[in-house]
Parts: structure tokens; sequence; C-alpha cells
């Protein structure tokens, strides 16, 4: 399978979608009445949109792409073999679902560009229609030319950050881009816990998926712990200053009291589910003698 950041590369690279004169001219030229009823529907806003909101929906749709098959003298024995057993057999296997027709649609123009390209990016999480291992904001973010990324930002409402092992806070900045729909984000952590810097003032619920492990043969592995759970919770405050619901979706820990004064920083905080949150009053860091023995337990499968 392609890598899904390579098959995105097109529509990012795509920076000159502006029809060409000659091709204005032309436009111009064509009599609106020799249009077909399908024509004239592709080039409706509405329809395209109805269109293109039934493809974000179709969880379930898969294709396969077919590429051109190659001249005679590129043939070996065995696909001579095959073609003449099975027609199909040049049928490219590449594998793509709503976010492959949301982008191949995003590449047909620029009016299809523009309405395209808000679906595709609407949902930027694990459950929308970019269903990637590299979907993080951060990621996603590298893949595209600084001078364009704004121009996806603004369509987030649904996001995702994920943490890889040694990333800081400084190379996640993303302060000089806003979101200004970006409603709800996903904070997956395993070893860093970092919230990238960004203007997103309507962001009202966020969840955070620490990673937890717990092996027969270990203790309980905790990273989202009593040491850091007070630097998540001021990156928090201070970048969604108007949250109204947290989520702890897995196990961490904090010095009793913690998410108390939390609490009391965040007036507009009407939902908070920490049950799995565990408040301590001495050192119960567990990770740090793990990280020195490397070969225990299954902790770096």
């Amino acid at each position: 399978m392609a890598d899904p950041i390579d098959a995105l590369a097109p529509a990012m690279a795509a920076t000159d979608l502006h029809d060409s004169e000659e091709t204005v001219v032309a436009n111009n030229d064509i009599n609106t009445a020799t249009l077909t009823a399908a024509q004239r529907a592709l080039g409706n806003h509405l329809i395209l949109s109805e269109i293109f909101s039934y493809i974000q929906m179709d969880l379930d749709g898969e294709w396969t792409e077919r590429v051109k098959k190659p001249e005679e003298d590129e043939l070996n024995e065995e696909s001579k073999e095959a073609e003449e057993e099975d027609d199909d057999y040049y049928h490219e296997t590449l594998w793509y679902r709503f976010g492959g027709v949301l982008l191949r649609c995003m590449l047909v123009n620029k009016f299809w560009f523009e309405l395209a390209v808000g679906f595709l990016w609407e949902d930027v999480s694990q459950s929308g229609a970019m269903i990637w291992d590299k979907n993080d904001l951060t990621t996603l973010m590298s893949a595209i030319e600084p001078g364009r990324r704004q121009m996806y930002t603004r369509h987030m409402v649904v996001a995702q950050e994920g943490r890889i092992f040694g990333r800081t806070d400084e190379s996640v900045d993303l302060s000089d881009l806003e979101f200004p729909r970006l409603e709800e984000v996903l904070l997956v952590t395993k070893y860093e816990n970092y919230l990238p810097r960004m203007k997103a003032p309507s962001v009202w619920e966020l969840s955070v998926n620490p990673r937890y492990e717990s092996d027969w043969d270990g203790p309980e592995i905790y990273t989202l712990t009593e040491y850091n759970m007070d630097d998540l919770l001021d990156q928090i405050a201070e970048r969604f200053p108007s949250l109204r619901k947290l989520t702890f979706e897995d196990r961490a820990m904090a010095y009793e009291g913690t998410m108390d004064e939390f609490r009391k920083r965040m007036p507009m905080l009407t939902e908070i589910n920490d049950e799995l949150v565990t408040e301590v009053v001495k050192d119960t860091h567990t990770l740090r003698p793990w990280l020195d023995r490397p070969w225990s337990g299954s902790f770096w499968r």
C-alpha cells in the first residue's frame, strides 16, 4: 500500500489550481445550452456538496485503482500467461477509502478543490477520512508547505495529536496557524505529553489518551504521571481556555488536589471525566526503573 502521506502529495503540490487564460477564454465561448444536465449538476455547489457529504459518510466503501497495461515488449512470460488467464491481472491493488475519493475530487479543478477540501480536512482524527498512521496534526502540517497550511487548518473541526518518543515542546509549534473551526481534540500520549502551540479559541472538548500498561511480569507502567501532569494541565489551560469537557481515556497519575485546582482555573469546564486519574501523596513514578531495564517484560514490544 502506498504511503498515505505520499498519496496526499499531489494535492499539496497543487499550488496553482486556477484555470489557465486559454481555458478561461475557451470556457467563455462554450454555449451553456449545449451542456448536459449532468454537466450542469457537477458545476452546482449544492449538488456537489451533497455528493461529497455522501462520500464522507461512506465508511465501508473500498476501491482499487486501475493502471495502464504494459506494452507488449515489457511483458515477461509469466505476465503474458496471466494476461491470457485473467483480464484483471493488471488492475492495481492500491487500496483507498473515502478519503482517497475526496482527494481525487480535490484534483479535478479549482471549484471542486474548494468544496472537497473542507470535507476531507474536517475530521483529521483516526475516525475521520484520513485513516492513516501519520494523521496527527504536527505530522500532517510538516508534510505541507508552510504557505499552504492555513488553507487546510481553517477547515478542521476534529483533530488528533499523537506523540512519538523524544519529541519536545519546541518541535510541535503550530502557533503561527489558526484553527477557527476546531472544536474537538484527541491527545494521544506515549512518553512525551505536549499539546502543540496553536490558536484554537473554539475548542471545547479534549480527550487525553495516555499510554498505560499492566503486565504479568512487571509493575504498572504510567507515562502520564504526577511529575508531568501539572505541565500538561498548564498547557491545556493556556491553549484551550474555553474548554468545557475534559476526558482521560486511560490511567494516569496526579498529585493530591491537582484535579480540583484545575477545575477552579477553568470556569467554563462543566464536565471532567478523571475517574482513571489516581491522585497520590508520595512519589509513585514507575516509568524510570523500566527505562533502565529495556529488556524487561513486553513494554518494548
